[in-house]
């Protein structure tokens, strides 16, 4: 999951889409990769460390760096996976790309996640570009505004350079939400809309979260996959 523009609403999508598959019984890891993202107003969980621990036991390359990145994840009542966010939002710099191989390679084989959900920021690199080829979907969050409307142009003109110079098949993947949003048909894009989520009057993250998470937009990107 990526913003289409700050603020688009991104991570409470992701949130919402790992509350989704976690309550159709899929082990399921949500990882807030967003430097100045917040997980905590959404999931909690007791326990002691953060996605900080988590970055610093990859790059020991300790014998016991899986135990280590166990032993931090957390566990919300709703069944989702998370890790707390770095303590110093400095600290995502921190992880490389080799490093960001190891710890999903770590998640998806030492762990038995079925699905891991990823929120991060939409600013082009070696580990969004990486992010972005092992995703099985894309999800670009927008909504209806003319400012949103020329940003998401601009990506989409990005992505699909993307693809050309480097060969690769990301457009393909890309999805669509448009949030805040009542009628998306005014806005020209090349990738398929998902859903359009209507502005909420919750101010609770929490139950904006839980809102989404089963307001059937999931629905539509399971059966898009088939």
């Amino acid at each position: 999951f990526v913003s289409g523009f700050d603020g688009a609403g991104a991570t409470t999508s992701a949130a919402a889409y790992a509350k989704y598959l976690a309550a159709k019984g899929r082990k399921t890891l949500f990882l807030n990769l967003k430097q100045f993202g917040s997980t905590e107003n959404i999931f909690e969980a007791s326990g002691k460390g953060s996605f900080t621990d988590a970055i610093f036991a990859i790059k020991s390359k300790k014998v016991n760096m899986t135990l280590k990145l166990e032993s931090i994840v957390k566990q919300s009542e709703d069944g989702v996976y998370f890790y707390d966010n770095c303590q110093n939002a400095l600290d995502y710099t921190e992880i490389k790309l080799d490093e960001l191989e190891i710890l999903l390679d770590e998640m998806s084989s030492s762990f038995g996640y079925h699905n891991i959900v990823v929120v991060s920021d939409f600013y082009f690199s070696d580990s969004l570009i990486y992010l972005m080829e092992q995703a099985k979907d894309i999800i670009i969050v927008s909504d209806n505004r003319k400012s949103s409307q020329i940003q998401l142009e601009r990506r989409t003109a990005a992505i699909k350079s993307l693809d050309n110079r480097h060969n690769l098949n990301i457009s393909e993947k890309v999805r669509l939400i448009f949030n805040k949003t009542i009628n998306a048909s005014i806005f020209r894009t090349d990738f398929p809309v998902i859903g359009i989520q209507p502005e909420l009057e919750i101010y609770d993250d929490k139950e904006i979260v839980k809102t989404i998470a089963f307001s059937g937009i999931f629905d539509k990107m399971n059966s898009m996959r088939k």
